[in-house]
């Protein structure tokens, strides 16, 4: 989602409002996903994305993101493209 000019404008005014709102939402949302947290931490110091590995979806586009489908196995993940991430997790909520 693009931030329109009205958004930038505010932002670009309010920068302290602007990183205090940033980190409320931070803080906020690591306590309510601490599973999430968790296994994305622990698969971003193991897991590496292997140098020119295609999307595990659709094998056009290079992987450029990891996707956990169980937060219980967090060194279990799929090497996927923005878009074909962006799909699954919209797909799951």
């Amino acid at each position: 989602m693009r931030a329109n000019k009205s958004t930038k404008k505010w932002k670009k005014e309010n920068p302290k409002k602007l990183k205090e709102q940033r980190k409320r939402f931070r803080t906020g949302y690591k306590k309510r996903n601490p599973k999430k947290i968790k296994a994305e931490s622990e698969a971003n110091r193991k897991i590496k994305i292997p140098k020119g590995q295609l999307c595990e979806d659709c094998n056009k586009n290079l992987a450029v993101e990891k996707h956990h489908e169980d937060y219980n196995k967090p060194l279990k993940v799929k090497f996927l493209c923005k878009g074909c991430h962006n799909k699954r997790t919209n797909i799951l909520k």
